[in-house]
């Protein structure tokens, strides 16, 4: 299952696209849990207000679980989404539901969330992109789809689909960065 010297093989892709897939399923089960046991104490019947934090985690943690068995990774992978997605995502819930509006962009709110969820996206591929064994110069790649893949899965939150677009995302910037290395070698 080497996918660090060499290209991804389709094994290790597969394994890629699934985990990220459930995770985000498994974030949301996660958040409901949390909010019965914790958060609704506090704040009654509410589980928006943690799902960014536990989906971003459990994407951080499918993917961290998948390539600690390829590279050195630190933990950190698991908190950075968490981190960059959770805290905006309950910013929103927590302005949505006091009565506040969002700010409009082209006279809608939907601009404005995917264009924070980008930037909040690329502050995760950032974070990520240091914390990688695979340094080529092209960790730009990383983050712009990172923050393109967030950004998509936030605003479209699709209960299926969601985990698997940034799977695919970061599948590709994995590949590209892979190819250049290779052509840089």
């Amino acid at each position: 299952m080497n996918f660090i010297k060499n290209k991804p093989n389709l094994k290790l892709i597969i394994i890629w696209l699934v985990a990220n897939a459930i995770a985000w399923p498994l974030g949301i089960l996660l958040a409901i849990i949390l909010s019965y046991a914790i958060v609704n104490i506090f704040h009654p019947e509410e589980t928006n207000l943690i799902i960014g934090f536990s989906t971003a985690i459990t994407i951080g943690f499918a993917q961290w679980k998948v390539l600690k068995k390829l590279m050195t990774i630190s933990m950190l992978w698991i908190v950075a989404p968490g981190i960059g997605i959770g805290f905006p995502y309950a910013w929103v819930t927590i302005n949505v539901e006091s009565g506040n509006n969002l700010p409009l962009l082209l006279n809608t709110e939907w601009v404005f969330m995917a264009l924070l969820f980008f930037i909040c996206g690329a502050f995760v591929g950032l974070i990520q992109s240091r914390l990688k064994s695979i340094n080529t110069g092209k960790s730009y790649i990383w983050i712009l789809l990172s923050g393109i893949a967030w950004s998509i899965s936030i605003t479209l939150n699709s209960f299926l689909f969601s985990g698997l677009i940034i799977g695919l995302a970061t599948l590709a910037a994995f590949i590209f960065i892979l190819k250049e290395r290779k052509i840089n070698s």
